[in-house]
Protein backbone atom coordinates (compact mmCIF):
# COMPACT_ATOMS: atom_id res chain seq x y z
CA UNK A 1 0.00 0.00 0.00
CA UNK A 2 1.09 3.75 -0.88
CA UNK A 3 0.16 7.09 -1.26
CA UNK A 4 0.82 9.01 -3.67
CA UNK A 5 1.67 12.98 -3.64
CA UNK A 6 1.61 15.20 -6.88
CA UNK A 7 3.41 18.41 -7.33
CA UNK A 8 2.05 20.24 -10.49
CA UNK A 9 5.04 22.64 -11.00
CA UNK A 10 5.46 25.47 -13.88
CA UNK A 11 8.05 22.87 -15.30
CA UNK A 12 7.12 19.78 -14.37
CA UNK A 13 5.25 17.56 -12.67
CA UNK A 14 6.76 15.87 -9.43
CA UNK A 15 5.17 12.80 -7.82
CA UNK A 16 6.38 10.93 -4.62
CA UNK A 17 4.96 7.67 -3.46
CA UNK A 18 5.11 7.56 0.69
CA UNK A 19 4.22 4.11 3.09
CA UNK A 20 2.09 4.48 6.02
CA UNK A 21 4.24 5.77 7.93
CA UNK A 22 5.37 8.35 6.02
CA UNK A 23 9.17 7.14 4.72
CA UNK A 24 9.52 7.25 0.76
CA UNK A 25 9.32 4.43 -1.13
CA UNK A 26 9.31 5.98 -4.86
CA UNK A 27 9.55 9.34 -6.60
CA UNK A 28 9.96 10.08 -10.32
CA UNK A 29 9.60 13.43 -12.32
CA UNK A 30 8.71 14.12 -16.15
CA UNK A 31 9.02 17.99 -17.25
CA UNK A 32 7.08 19.96 -19.62
CA UNK A 33 7.71 23.14 -21.80
CA UNK A 34 5.76 26.38 -21.91
CA UNK A 35 5.11 28.41 -25.08
CA UNK A 36 5.40 32.36 -26.11
CA UNK A 37 3.03 33.19 -29.20
CA UNK A 38 3.46 36.69 -28.63
CA UNK A 39 5.56 39.07 -26.29
CA UNK A 40 4.23 38.49 -22.45
CA UNK A 41 2.36 35.65 -23.11
CA UNK A 42 3.11 32.35 -21.71
CA UNK A 43 1.22 29.35 -22.00
CA UNK A 44 1.08 25.92 -21.80
CA UNK A 45 -0.70 22.86 -23.26
CA UNK A 46 -2.98 21.78 -20.35
CA UNK A 47 -3.18 18.13 -21.80
CA UNK A 48 0.74 17.88 -21.73
CA UNK A 49 0.21 18.09 -17.51
CA UNK A 50 -2.07 15.14 -17.62
CA UNK A 51 0.39 13.27 -19.80
CA UNK A 52 3.03 14.19 -17.19
CA UNK A 53 1.03 12.72 -14.19
CA UNK A 54 0.63 10.39 -16.38
CA UNK A 55 3.99 8.95 -16.82
CA UNK A 56 5.10 9.92 -13.58
CA UNK A 57 2.75 7.67 -12.06
CA UNK A 58 3.48 4.61 -14.25
CA UNK A 59 7.18 5.44 -13.54
CA UNK A 60 6.25 5.26 -9.81
CA UNK A 61 4.33 2.14 -9.83
CA UNK A 62 6.94 0.05 -11.99
CA UNK A 63 9.43 1.02 -8.92
CA UNK A 64 7.16 -0.12 -5.94
CA UNK A 65 4.82 -3.33 -8.00
CA UNK A 66 3.79 -4.39 -4.65
CA UNK A 67 2.78 -1.24 -2.72
CA UNK A 68 -0.23 -0.35 -5.36
CA UNK A 69 -1.19 3.44 -4.58
CA UNK A 70 -4.57 3.98 -2.47
CA UNK A 71 -4.74 7.71 -2.46
CA UNK A 72 -3.40 10.28 -4.41
CA UNK A 73 -3.65 14.61 -3.72
CA UNK A 74 -2.06 17.29 -5.60
CA UNK A 75 -0.13 20.62 -5.20
CA UNK A 76 0.11 22.66 -7.57
CA UNK A 77 1.24 26.67 -8.78
CA UNK A 78 -0.79 29.24 -8.24
CA UNK A 79 -2.13 31.41 -10.24
CA UNK A 80 -2.17 29.93 -14.09
CA UNK A 81 -6.56 29.56 -15.01
CA UNK A 82 -7.35 27.06 -17.77
CA UNK A 83 -10.74 27.11 -19.48
CA UNK A 84 -12.37 24.13 -19.19
CA UNK A 85 -15.49 23.05 -21.96
CA UNK A 86 -18.58 21.51 -21.34
CA UNK A 87 -17.36 18.20 -21.79
CA UNK A 88 -14.56 18.55 -19.56
CA UNK A 89 -12.01 19.26 -22.21
CA UNK A 90 -9.16 22.40 -22.73
CA UNK A 91 -10.91 24.86 -24.20
CA UNK A 92 -8.06 26.92 -24.72
CA UNK A 93 -4.47 26.65 -23.46
CA UNK A 94 -3.56 27.00 -19.62
CA UNK A 95 -2.43 30.80 -19.26
CA UNK A 96 0.66 30.49 -16.96
CA UNK A 97 1.45 32.54 -14.00
CA UNK A 98 4.28 34.06 -15.74
CA UNK A 99 1.37 35.66 -18.39
CA UNK A 100 1.41 39.39 -18.05
CA UNK A 101 -1.07 39.88 -21.31
CA UNK A 102 -3.52 41.57 -19.62
CA UNK A 103 -2.13 44.63 -17.72
CA UNK A 104 -5.39 46.76 -19.64
CA UNK A 105 -7.82 44.11 -18.00
CA UNK A 106 -6.66 44.74 -14.89
CA UNK A 107 -6.19 48.47 -15.65
CA UNK A 108 -9.91 48.26 -16.37
CA UNK A 109 -11.04 46.50 -13.28
CA UNK A 110 -9.32 49.31 -10.73
CA UNK A 111 -11.29 51.70 -12.10
CA UNK A 112 -14.06 49.59 -11.27
CA UNK A 113 -13.21 48.96 -7.97
CA UNK A 114 -10.39 50.52 -5.91
CA UNK A 115 -7.05 48.01 -5.84
CA UNK A 116 -7.46 48.49 -2.21
CA UNK A 117 -10.54 47.32 -2.04
CA UNK A 118 -9.85 44.34 -4.41
CA UNK A 119 -6.61 43.49 -1.52
CA UNK A 120 -9.04 43.55 1.40
CA UNK A 121 -10.81 41.00 -0.15
CA UNK A 122 -8.64 38.99 -1.71
CA UNK A 123 -5.19 39.21 -0.51
CA UNK A 124 -3.82 40.16 -3.58
CA UNK A 125 -2.85 43.18 -5.20
CA UNK A 126 -4.35 43.66 -8.57
CA UNK A 127 -1.87 42.05 -11.19
CA UNK A 128 -2.19 40.66 -14.41
CA UNK A 129 -0.23 37.58 -13.43
CA UNK A 130 -3.24 36.21 -11.73
CA UNK A 131 -6.06 34.34 -13.10
CA UNK A 132 -9.03 36.56 -13.08
CA UNK A 133 -7.20 39.35 -15.18
CA UNK A 134 -6.71 36.05 -18.02
CA UNK A 135 -10.50 35.77 -17.75
CA UNK A 136 -11.32 39.14 -18.48
CA UNK A 137 -8.20 38.85 -21.13
CA UNK A 138 -10.41 35.75 -22.63
CA UNK A 139 -13.43 37.48 -22.11
CA UNK A 140 -12.45 40.57 -24.15
CA UNK A 141 -10.19 39.65 -26.75
CA UNK A 142 -11.75 35.52 -27.61
CA UNK A 143 -15.39 35.42 -26.78
CA UNK A 144 -15.81 32.66 -28.53
CA UNK A 145 -13.51 30.78 -26.42
CA UNK A 146 -15.38 32.89 -23.41
CA UNK A 147 -18.71 31.60 -24.20
CA UNK A 148 -17.36 27.87 -25.11
CA UNK A 149 -15.45 27.81 -21.69
CA UNK A 150 -17.99 25.71 -18.79
CA UNK A 151 -15.32 25.90 -16.23
CA UNK A 152 -11.75 28.74 -15.09
CA UNK A 153 -10.21 26.28 -13.86
CA UNK A 154 -6.62 26.37 -11.40
CA UNK A 155 -4.70 23.52 -12.26
CA UNK A 156 -5.96 21.35 -9.58
CA UNK A 157 -9.50 21.74 -10.71
CA UNK A 158 -8.66 21.07 -14.25
CA UNK A 159 -7.42 18.16 -13.28
CA UNK A 160 -10.53 17.01 -11.38
CA UNK A 161 -12.46 17.18 -14.41
CA UNK A 162 -10.06 15.36 -15.92
CA UNK A 163 -10.51 12.70 -13.87
CA UNK A 164 -14.32 13.06 -14.01
CA UNK A 165 -15.17 14.72 -11.24
CA UNK A 166 -16.79 18.12 -9.95
CA UNK A 167 -14.28 21.02 -11.18
CA UNK A 168 -13.51 21.50 -7.71
CA UNK A 169 -10.06 23.61 -6.45
CA UNK A 170 -8.58 23.94 -2.26
CA UNK A 171 -9.22 27.46 -1.18
CA UNK A 172 -5.43 27.76 -1.28
CA UNK A 173 -5.08 27.95 -5.06
CA UNK A 174 -8.54 29.47 -5.27
CA UNK A 175 -6.63 32.23 -3.35
CA UNK A 176 -4.57 33.17 -6.45
CA UNK A 177 -7.06 34.16 -8.65
CA UNK A 178 -7.77 37.64 -7.50
CA UNK A 179 -11.35 36.67 -7.15
CA UNK A 180 -11.75 34.84 -3.76
CA UNK A 181 -12.73 36.03 -0.62
CA UNK A 182 -10.34 35.16 1.72
CA UNK A 183 -12.19 35.60 4.99
CA UNK A 184 -15.92 34.63 3.66
CA UNK A 185 -13.99 31.44 1.60
CA UNK A 186 -16.15 32.09 -1.62
CA UNK A 187 -15.98 34.06 -5.10
CA UNK A 188 -16.27 37.71 -4.20
CA UNK A 189 -19.65 38.79 -6.39
CA UNK A 190 -18.60 42.31 -5.83
CA UNK A 191 -15.61 41.76 -7.64
CA UNK A 192 -16.61 39.52 -10.29
CA UNK A 193 -19.59 41.71 -10.75
CA UNK A 194 -17.23 44.96 -11.48
CA UNK A 195 -15.19 42.10 -13.68
CA UNK A 196 -18.66 41.58 -15.67
CA UNK A 197 -17.87 37.96 -15.13
CA UNK A 198 -20.20 34.71 -14.40
CA UNK A 199 -19.60 33.46 -11.19
CA UNK A 200 -21.13 30.37 -12.65
CA UNK A 201 -17.94 29.73 -14.66
CA UNK A 202 -15.81 29.69 -11.72
CA UNK A 203 -14.69 26.06 -10.20
CA UNK A 204 -16.52 24.71 -6.67
CA UNK A 205 -14.16 25.62 -3.17
CA UNK A 206 -13.60 23.22 -1.06
CA UNK A 207 -11.00 22.67 2.07
CA UNK A 208 -7.80 21.38 1.75
CA UNK A 209 -7.71 17.37 2.48
CA UNK A 210 -11.22 16.84 1.15
CA UNK A 211 -11.99 13.71 -0.23
CA UNK A 212 -13.55 13.48 -3.54
CA UNK A 213 -13.98 10.07 -4.77
CA UNK A 214 -12.82 7.20 -6.12
CA UNK A 215 -11.12 6.99 -9.83
CA UNK A 216 -13.26 4.65 -12.38
CA UNK A 217 -11.56 1.98 -14.71
CA UNK A 218 -11.62 4.68 -17.72
CA UNK A 219 -10.26 7.95 -16.18
CA UNK A 220 -7.82 5.67 -13.66
CA UNK A 221 -6.46 4.39 -17.09
CA UNK A 222 -5.84 8.01 -18.53
CA UNK A 223 -4.17 8.71 -14.94
CA UNK A 224 -1.96 5.38 -15.33
CA UNK A 225 -3.49 5.04 -11.99
CA UNK A 226 -5.09 1.61 -10.31
CA UNK A 227 -9.31 1.86 -10.53
CA UNK A 228 -10.09 2.87 -7.04
CA UNK A 229 -7.62 5.04 -5.87
CA UNK A 230 -8.97 7.63 -3.74
CA UNK A 231 -8.86 11.46 -4.82
CA UNK A 232 -7.77 14.14 -2.31
CA UNK A 233 -7.46 17.39 -2.62
CA UNK A 234 -4.01 19.19 -1.85
CA UNK A 235 -2.93 22.77 -1.69
CA UNK A 236 -0.99 25.42 -3.64
CA UNK A 237 2.46 24.50 -3.62
CA UNK A 238 3.74 26.99 -1.23
CA UNK A 239 1.41 26.30 1.10
CA UNK A 240 1.93 22.60 0.72
CA UNK A 241 5.54 23.48 1.74
CA UNK A 242 4.76 25.33 5.09
CA UNK A 243 2.76 21.97 6.08
CA UNK A 244 5.29 19.46 5.08
CA UNK A 245 8.50 21.91 6.73
CA UNK A 246 6.43 21.73 9.97
CA UNK A 247 5.11 25.30 9.98
CA UNK A 248 1.41 25.06 10.86
CA UNK A 249 1.26 27.23 13.89
CA UNK A 250 1.35 31.00 14.33
CA UNK A 251 4.39 32.98 14.11
CA UNK A 252 6.08 30.12 12.00
CA UNK A 253 8.11 30.80 8.88
CA UNK A 254 8.49 28.35 5.95
CA UNK A 255 10.87 28.65 2.84
CA UNK A 256 10.19 26.83 -0.53
CA UNK A 257 12.36 27.08 -3.48
CA UNK A 258 11.84 26.67 -6.80
CA UNK A 259 10.53 28.36 -9.99
CA UNK A 260 9.72 31.12 -7.04
CA UNK A 261 11.33 31.20 -4.04
CA UNK A 262 8.63 32.09 -1.11
CA UNK A 263 8.72 32.71 2.71
CA UNK A 264 5.36 31.52 4.22
CA UNK A 265 4.41 33.44 7.79
CA UNK A 266 1.08 32.17 9.35
CA UNK A 267 -1.01 34.35 11.18
CA UNK A 268 -4.23 34.09 12.81
CA UNK A 269 -6.32 36.71 11.00
CA UNK A 270 -5.35 37.86 7.13
CA UNK A 271 -3.30 40.93 6.89
CA UNK A 272 -4.37 43.24 4.51
CA UNK A 273 -3.32 46.27 5.76
CA UNK A 274 -2.31 49.81 4.29
CA UNK A 275 1.37 48.78 4.95
CA UNK A 276 0.57 45.38 3.50
CA UNK A 277 -0.26 46.51 0.65
CA UNK A 278 2.10 49.07 -0.03
CA UNK A 279 4.48 45.76 -0.08
CA UNK A 280 2.31 43.82 -2.01
CA UNK A 281 2.55 41.05 0.78
CA UNK A 282 0.25 37.96 -0.34
CA UNK A 283 -2.03 36.63 1.93
CA UNK A 284 -3.93 33.34 1.50
CA UNK A 285 -6.28 30.57 3.65
CA UNK A 286 -4.06 28.00 5.24
CA UNK A 287 -5.45 25.34 7.32
CA UNK A 288 -7.62 25.15 10.71
CA UNK A 289 -9.10 28.63 9.58
CA UNK A 290 -5.11 30.28 9.83
CA UNK A 291 -3.68 32.42 7.05
CA UNK A 292 -0.23 32.30 5.37
CA UNK A 293 1.43 35.90 4.55
CA UNK A 294 3.79 34.91 1.86
CA UNK A 295 6.36 36.95 -0.45
CA UNK A 296 8.00 35.71 -3.14
CA UNK A 297 10.62 36.03 -5.60
CA UNK A 298 11.51 33.75 -9.22
CA UNK A 299 14.43 32.08 -7.84
CA UNK A 300 14.71 28.81 -9.93
CA UNK A 301 13.07 30.84 -13.03
CA UNK A 302 16.26 33.64 -12.36
CA UNK A 303 18.43 30.51 -11.99
CA UNK A 304 17.29 28.89 -15.35
CA UNK A 305 18.03 32.01 -16.95
CA UNK A 306 21.49 32.87 -16.17
CA UNK A 307 21.94 29.15 -17.01
CA UNK A 308 20.30 29.41 -20.57
CA UNK A 309 21.64 33.24 -21.00
CA UNK A 310 25.29 32.79 -19.42
CA UNK A 311 26.00 29.67 -18.76
CA UNK A 312 25.67 28.39 -22.20
CA UNK A 313 29.37 26.91 -22.00
CA UNK A 314 29.34 25.27 -19.41
CA UNK A 315 25.86 23.60 -20.62
CA UNK A 316 27.66 21.83 -22.98
CA UNK A 317 30.42 20.95 -20.96
CA UNK A 318 27.95 19.24 -18.49
CA UNK A 319 25.94 17.52 -21.29
CA UNK A 320 29.11 16.34 -23.07
CA UNK A 321 30.12 14.69 -19.12
CA UNK A 322 26.63 13.39 -19.13
CA UNK A 323 25.60 15.25 -15.86
CA UNK A 324 23.19 18.32 -14.95
CA UNK A 325 24.26 21.85 -15.48
CA UNK A 326 23.73 22.64 -11.69
CA UNK A 327 25.82 19.95 -10.58
CA UNK A 328 28.50 21.05 -13.03
CA UNK A 329 28.35 24.42 -11.58
CA UNK A 330 28.05 23.66 -8.18
CA UNK A 331 31.69 22.34 -8.79
CA UNK A 332 32.43 25.28 -10.44
CA UNK A 333 31.46 27.19 -7.19
CA UNK A 334 33.88 25.05 -4.94
CA UNK A 335 36.77 26.28 -6.51
CA UNK A 336 36.02 30.23 -6.03
CA UNK A 337 37.38 32.03 -2.98
CA UNK A 338 35.31 31.78 -0.13
CA UNK A 339 34.30 35.10 0.10
CA UNK A 340 30.99 37.37 -1.69
CA UNK A 341 31.39 38.33 -5.09
CA UNK A 342 30.85 41.87 -6.81
CA UNK A 343 28.07 40.49 -8.84
CA UNK A 344 24.31 41.77 -8.17
CA UNK A 345 21.37 39.72 -9.51
CA UNK A 346 18.25 41.41 -8.98
CA UNK A 347 14.99 40.12 -10.43
CA UNK A 348 13.13 43.12 -9.73
CA UNK A 349 10.78 42.77 -12.15
CA UNK A 350 9.27 39.94 -9.97
CA UNK A 351 9.90 40.52 -6.42
CA UNK A 352 6.90 40.58 -4.28
CA UNK A 353 7.26 43.67 -2.04
CA UNK A 354 8.83 45.75 -4.87
CA UNK A 355 6.46 48.11 -6.63
CA UNK A 356 8.35 47.42 -9.51
CA UNK A 357 5.31 44.09 -9.19
CA UNK A 358 3.92 47.03 -10.31
CA UNK A 359 3.81 48.46 -13.94
CA UNK A 360 4.12 51.85 -13.02
CA UNK A 361 6.56 51.36 -10.67
CA UNK A 362 9.74 53.18 -9.95
CA UNK A 363 12.96 52.31 -7.48
CA UNK A 364 15.18 49.41 -5.75
CA UNK A 365 15.47 47.61 -2.93
CA UNK A 366 19.04 47.21 -1.47
CA UNK A 367 20.43 43.89 -0.80
CA UNK A 368 21.09 42.37 2.71
CA UNK A 369 24.92 41.82 3.03
CA UNK A 370 26.69 39.62 5.77
CA UNK A 371 27.96 40.44 9.32
CA UNK A 372 29.31 43.30 11.29
CA UNK A 373 28.69 47.43 10.27
CA UNK A 374 24.94 47.89 10.28
CA UNK A 375 22.88 48.80 7.69
CA UNK A 376 19.24 49.37 8.73
CA UNK A 377 16.52 48.58 5.94
CA UNK A 378 13.04 48.96 5.59
CA UNK A 379 10.75 48.59 2.20
CA UNK A 380 11.50 51.67 0.02
CA UNK A 381 9.02 52.26 -2.72
CA UNK A 382 9.89 55.48 -3.65
CA UNK A 383 13.26 55.64 -4.06
CA UNK A 384 14.72 56.56 -7.76
CA UNK A 385 18.44 57.03 -9.24
CA UNK A 386 20.69 53.66 -9.60
CA UNK A 387 21.35 51.56 -6.56
CA UNK A 388 24.63 52.58 -4.88
CA UNK A 389 26.16 49.01 -3.52
CA UNK A 390 26.85 49.49 0.22
CA UNK A 391 30.03 47.20 -0.06
CA UNK A 392 32.08 46.21 -3.34
CA UNK A 393 31.69 42.88 -1.64
CA UNK A 394 28.00 41.98 -1.34
CA UNK A 395 26.25 39.03 -2.52
CA UNK A 396 22.03 39.19 -2.99
CA UNK A 397 20.84 36.67 -0.39
CA UNK A 398 17.07 36.61 -1.25
CA UNK A 399 15.65 34.27 1.78
CA UNK A 400 17.29 36.42 4.27
CA UNK A 401 15.52 39.69 2.34
CA UNK A 402 11.88 38.15 2.08
CA UNK A 403 12.46 37.44 5.63
CA UNK A 404 13.53 40.99 6.25
CA UNK A 405 10.25 42.20 4.89
CA UNK A 406 7.74 39.76 6.76
CA UNK A 407 9.61 41.21 10.58
CA UNK A 408 9.33 44.51 9.71
CA UNK A 409 5.31 43.99 8.86
CA UNK A 410 4.90 41.79 12.26
CA UNK A 411 7.33 44.28 14.35
CA UNK A 412 7.91 47.46 15.09
CA UNK A 413 11.48 47.76 14.00
CA UNK A 414 12.89 47.95 11.19
CA UNK A 415 14.78 44.63 10.39
CA UNK A 416 19.04 45.35 10.33
CA UNK A 417 21.54 44.09 8.05
CA UNK A 418 25.29 44.04 8.65
CA UNK A 419 28.48 44.18 6.73
CA UNK A 420 31.48 42.25 6.81
CA UNK A 421 34.22 43.03 9.22
CA UNK A 422 36.57 42.19 6.95
CA UNK A 423 35.17 44.96 4.09
CA UNK A 424 35.16 47.55 6.85
CA UNK A 425 38.52 46.80 7.47
CA UNK A 426 39.82 46.44 3.92
CA UNK A 427 38.23 50.09 3.65
CA UNK A 428 39.57 51.55 6.67
CA UNK A 429 36.37 53.06 7.07
CA UNK A 430 35.53 54.42 11.01
CA UNK A 431 33.43 57.14 9.31
CA UNK A 432 30.16 55.79 10.92
CA UNK A 433 28.43 55.16 14.18
CA UNK A 434 26.51 52.08 14.19
CA UNK A 435 22.62 52.44 13.75
CA UNK A 436 20.41 50.12 14.93
CA UNK A 437 16.94 48.79 15.47
CA UNK A 438 15.95 51.80 13.77
CA UNK A 439 12.08 52.42 14.79
CA UNK A 440 9.92 52.62 12.01
CA UNK A 441 8.19 56.02 11.37
CA UNK A 442 9.48 57.46 13.91
CA UNK A 443 13.00 58.82 12.91
CA UNK A 444 14.32 58.13 15.80
CA UNK A 445 17.56 56.88 14.60
CA UNK A 446 21.40 58.04 15.27
CA UNK A 447 23.32 60.54 13.20
CA UNK A 448 26.34 59.53 10.87
CA UNK A 449 29.30 61.18 12.03
CA UNK A 450 30.37 62.49 8.39
CA UNK A 451 27.20 64.15 7.69
CA UNK A 452 24.81 64.55 10.83
CA UNK A 453 21.95 63.65 8.95
CA UNK A 454 19.09 62.69 11.46
CA UNK A 455 16.52 63.09 8.71
CA UNK A 456 13.34 61.20 9.94
CA UNK A 457 11.63 57.90 7.93
CA UNK A 458 9.01 57.58 6.54
CA UNK A 459 6.67 54.41 7.58
CA UNK A 460 7.81 51.56 4.88
CA UNK A 461 9.18 54.01 3.08
CA UNK A 462 12.96 55.04 4.38
CA UNK A 463 16.29 53.41 3.89
CA UNK A 464 19.16 53.93 6.17
CA UNK A 465 22.96 52.40 4.00
CA UNK A 466 26.38 52.98 4.36
CA UNK A 467 27.68 53.74 0.98
CA UNK A 468 31.60 52.66 0.60
CA UNK A 469 31.67 54.56 -2.81
CA UNK A 470 32.53 58.32 -3.78
CA UNK A 471 32.64 60.90 -0.67
CA UNK A 472 31.66 57.60 1.20
CA UNK A 473 28.95 59.95 2.98
CA UNK A 474 26.01 58.51 4.63
CA UNK A 475 22.85 58.27 2.16
CA UNK A 476 19.32 58.84 3.73
CA UNK A 477 16.72 59.13 1.28
CA UNK A 478 12.68 59.41 1.88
Amino acid sequence: MSILGFDLGTGSCKGVAFDSSGNILAKAEKGYDTYSPNPGWCELDPMECVRAVREVCLSIREKIPHDEPVAAAFSSHGETIIPAGFRGEPSGPAYMNADNRAFAEVDELVKKIPAKRIYEITGTPPHPMYGLANILWVKEHEPERYQATDKFCPPEAFLMVTMGFDPVCNYSNCCRNMAFDIRKKEWSREILDAAGVDIERMCIPVPSGQLIGKLDREHAALFGLPEGVSIVTGGFDHFSTSIGSGAVRKGMVSCSCGTYEGLTSLSDEPNTSDEAFDCCLNTFCHLDGRYSNFVYVPAGMGTKWIVNEICKTEKDRAQQMGISVYQRLAEKVKELPQKPTELYFLPSTAFTPSRSAVRCASGWIPPPVMDATTCCVSVSDTMSGPPQPPCPRSIFTTGFMLFSLLCSLTSKHCFCYKFSDIAAQEHNDDTYEEITDCERGSGNAQSCKACGNTQPYKQLAGICMREYAGDRMCKREQ
